[in-house]
């Protein structure tokens, strides 16, 4: 079972740190790829044997539950995740469009494994996507006390054909890769070069 609630200041600084790592330094990557122990976690969608619709199906309502409360496993939603990327039934079939606009970043199997955490975001991090002007913005706020951190990021692009967003955080050479796979009911799930599995839900802008 998860912890609801607030978290205490220093889990939040402890897991802002993590993901902001991860934003802005790369660091869960290594040269032509994930490091080996995100590949592994990942690499469940891979192995797994073939999913029936109903499986996706629930797969998917768990994924839209998750970014609506903290009640789930972090396991069973990276089981979610995978189940229904693994499935590629959105495959192709999502646009700019529907990903244009402002979303909150729920949850991400990059800090599943984080004690209290459960893989849920401690904190307020606010993606902003800007298609037209190629622009990517995340607001990250950490503490109460201290400035909302900005990541900027330009030349972002979208393929339909293949579902994968691209863009490239400035003052980086190495560019980011998101495979959208799940967009539905206000929800996205996504697979980060940087992060992993992640959930995101649209909000107003």
């Amino acid at each position: 079972a998860s912890t609801t609630g607030r978290q205490s200041p220093m889990a939040i600084a402890a897991a802002a740190v993590v993901l902001l790592g991860a934003h802005a330094s790369s660091a869960l990557t290594v040269r032509g790829g994930l490091d080996p122990t995100m590949r592994g976690l990942l690499q469940r969608s891979s192995q797994a044997h073939m999913c029936t619709a109903t499986d996706v199906s629930q797969a998917a309502r768990t994924i839209v539950q998750a970014a609506g409360d903290r009640s789930l496993r972090a396991a069973d939603i990276v089981d979610a995740l995978a189940q229904v990327k693994a499935a590629g039934a959105q495959q192709g079939s999502i646009s700019a469009s529907d990903l244009e606009g402002t979303w909150e970043l729920v949850f991400s199997s990059s800090v599943a494994k984080v004690p209290f955490l459960n893989g849920y975001f401690p904190n307020k991090e606010v993606l902003s996507l800007d298609f037209r002007a190629r622009r990517l913005r995340l607001a990250i706020d950490t503490l109460p006390f201290l400035p909302t951190i900005n990541v900027v990021a330009d030349e972002l692009a979208f393929d339909s054909e293949s579902s994968c967003m691209t863009y490239r955080v400035q003052g980086k050479e190495e560019e980011t890769l998101w495979g959208v796979f799940f967009v539905q009911d206000g929800v996205m799930g996504v697979e980060s070069s940087k992060t992993g599995l992640n959930i995101a839900k649209r909000v107003a802008s």
